[in-house]
């Protein structure tokens, strides 16, 4: 069996191999989960990650040692093919050993956007807040999240699942809300503003960071919802401003973004803020989503199964983007 690198990411990524090539080098295992067969022999899925993606593969027969050892937010060296499952890529280990003295850092995908210049930008929409109970409410919830809000991811998987994802994603919005309140008269642009800062910031509690992403056990218990709802309830009553119609709207905001009750919202959308809301919400992450199965898929071939979209897979067209 070839020796496996002890290095650092190839000029190839993860994302680049086609099924069927072979690869010999070091990833990062974005997720570890133990699991057992039909014949009760133990096994490992595993999520392997660069900063190109991450493909997912079953390591058989695995011992004691290696489950205490191969776990989330660890780089390992991998000697395996790519394979294809379902519909979806998948890695085939031949062999897989702990790597040392790699820079975790090299594996990690980033926002398209430098953080500062996204941080600048919300910024810039919190300060065109006129509502002054709106913005005493977004100060004082971002406030205490600031550096968590440049760093987190929005997501374990699915959309903006990289380092400064969520602020990508918030950033994203506000630019969307901004095009649709120029067209719509009618759109409260406060309420808007202040509703897409405040919509996802519970994510920063709810989940555990940027390296191998978990849900904290209060995520888990209460999800970012009701963890942002509940403290804007706190810092209403703080401010002397609980009985505010814009506390009740926002928190409506928050209850509803995700649209349905098997989506996660306890209430859909009642006002139009929230509707708009709701619905760019959903653009954003989809597109997230589409162009990050496409990103490594050639011209005039498909990419894999995107769950959140009904496990459908996109064509990747030849045309000129202009």
């Amino acid at each position: 069996m070839d020796k496996i690198q002890n290095n650092a990411p190839q000029e190839k990524l993860l994302m680049d191999y086609a099924v069927g090539e072979s690869f010999s080098q070091c990833f990062l295992i974005k997720n570890a989960m133990p699991a057992i067969t039909k014949a009760g022999k133990d096994y490992l899925k595993l999520t392997l990650q660069d900063r190109s993606g991450d493909v997912s593969g079953n390591l058989w027969d695995v011992t004691a040692e290696q489950k205490g050892t191969l776990v989330n937010g660890v780089v390992v060296a991998v000697n395996g093919d790519m394979d294809e499952y379902n519909g979806a890529k998948q890695v085939n280990f031949k062999q897989i050993t702990l790597a040392s003295d790699v820079p975790v850092d090299a594996f990690l995908r980033v926002a398209p956007i430098p953080k500062e210049d996204m941080f600048t930008v919300l910024i810039d929409y919190y300060n065109q807040i006129q509502n002054v109970n709106l913005k005493n409410i977004i100060r004082e919830l971002v406030g205490p999240r600031q550096e968590a809000l440049k760093n987190f991811p929005a997501a374990q998987s699915v959309h903006h699942d990289y380092v400064s994802g969520l602020l990508h994603h918030t950033t994203t919005m506000l630019k969307l809300a901004d095009a649709i309140a120029m067209i719509y008269q009618d759109v409260n642009r406060d309420l808007l503003i202040a509703g897409i800062i405040a919509h996802d910031l519970g994510k920063t509690d709810e989940l555990t960071g940027v390296m191998a992403t978990e849900y904290t056990r209060k995520g888990s218990m209460l999800g970012h919802i009701a963890i942002v709802h509940a403290e804007i309830e706190k810092i209403a009553e703080r401010l002397g401003i609980a009985d505010s119609e814009e506390v009740m709207l926002l928190q409506h905001i928050v209850l509803s973004h995700h649209g349905k009750g098997e989506w996660g919202s306890p209430v859909p959308p009642k006002i139009l803020e929230a509707q708009i809301i709701h619905q760019i919400d959903k653009i954003d992450a989809n597109i997230n989503a589409i162009t990050k199965a496409l990103e490594h898929v050639e011209p005039k071939e498909e990419s894999d199964k995107i769950w959140s979209l009904e496990n459908r897979k996109f064509y990747q067209h030849h045309l000129d983007k202009g």
